[in-house]
C-alpha cells in the first residue's frame, strides 16, 4: 500500500515542477524579445509640412525631411517619393542623410489636378520609415469681364467699344477663344484679337438695318474643355 500511495503524491509534484519550468521559460523569452526590441537601433520620419498646394505649371514648393535616429540609430536613410501624380516631380537635397533633407515638389504644365498622398519613403539597410504629404492641386480655369456693361449704339451710327478682360485662375494661362452671340439683326462684333490670355477689344458696329430695342450681348470665350462668360446689355 505504502509505495503505491507515495507514487500517487509525487505526480502532482512533477507537474507542478515542469509548469513552473515552462513558465520561467516562457517568460524569459517575452523578456528577452522586449529588451531586443529597445536596443534594436531604428528611426522614423516627419515632414514639416503635412500639405501643400501647387499650381499647374507654376512655382514648386518645399518641405523638410527630418530623420529621427532611435537607439542609437545614426546611419544615411535614403529617401525617395511615391503616389506623385502625373506631371509633378520630387527631388531631395540631399537624397541621402542621417538628419534632415529637403524634398522640392515641382508642378509641370501638365500637371494633373485633384487632391493626391505623397508618401516620402527612407530606407537604411533593412529598416524603412515613411511620412506622407496631401498635395492639393487645384483645376485652372478662367473667369471673362467687360469694361462696359452697358452699351448704345444709334441705328447706321458709330461703333462702341468695350475691353474684355481673360482673368487666370489656379495658373491658367492659355488663349482663350472669343465669341459674341445674342446680337440684334443689322450689329456686327469683331475683336482684336480674337484668341488672348489677357485682353481683347470688342467692336459692335450698327448698321442701317440694325433692330432697335434692349439686347442682351453675351461675350463666350473657351479654351479646351473651359468656358466663360460675360454679357453687356446693348
Amino acid at each position: 500500500m505504502t509505495p503505491s500511495i507515495q507514487c500517487k503524491k509525487a505526480n502532482p509534484l512533477r507537474r507542478r515542477y515542469w509548469f513552473t519550468i515552462l513558465t520561467a521559460a516562457c517568460l524569459g523569452s517575452v523578456l528577452a524579445t522586449a529588451a531586443l526590441a529597445k536596443t534594436t537601433p531604428s528611426f522614423s520620419l516627419s515632414s514639416s509640412a503635412s500639405s501643400l498646394t501647387l499650381l499647374v505649371g507654376g512655382a514648386s514648393a518645399n518641405s523638410t525631411i527630418r530623420v529621427t535616429g532611435q537607439n542609437g540609430f545614426s546611419s544615411n536613410v535614403n529617401l525617395a517619393a511615391s503616389g506623385l501624380p502625373s506631371g509633378v516631380t520630387a527631388t531631395f537635397s540631399p537624397a541621402s542623410t542621417s538628419s534632415k533633407s529637403t524634398v522640392t515638389l515641382t508642378p509641370g504644365s501638365t500637371a494633373v489636378p485633384g487632391t493626391h498622398t505623397v508618401t516620402v519613403t527612407g530606407t537604411s539597410g533593412a529598416l524603412t520609415g515613411t511620412t506622407t504629404i496631401a498635395l492639393t492641386i487645384p483645376a485652372p480655369s478662367f473667369s471673362l469681364s467687360s469694361s462696359a456693361s452697358s452699351l448704345t449704339l444709334l441705328v447706321g451710327g458709330a461703333s462702341a467699344n468695350s475691353t474684355i478682360s481673360v482673368t487666370g485662375q489656379n495658373g491658367f494661362s492659355s488663349n482663350v477663344n472669343l465669341a459674341a452671340s445674342g446680337l440684334p439683326s443689322g450689329v456686327t462684333a469683331t475683336f482684336s484679337p480674337a484668341s488672348t490670355s489677357s485682353r481683347s477689344t470688342l467692336t459692335l458696329t450698327p448698321g442701317s438695318t440694325a433692330v432697335t430695342g434692349t439686347h442682351t450681348v453675351t461675350v463666350t470665350g473657351t479654351s479646351g474643355t473651359l468656358t466663360g462668360a460675360t454679357t453687356i446689355a446693348l
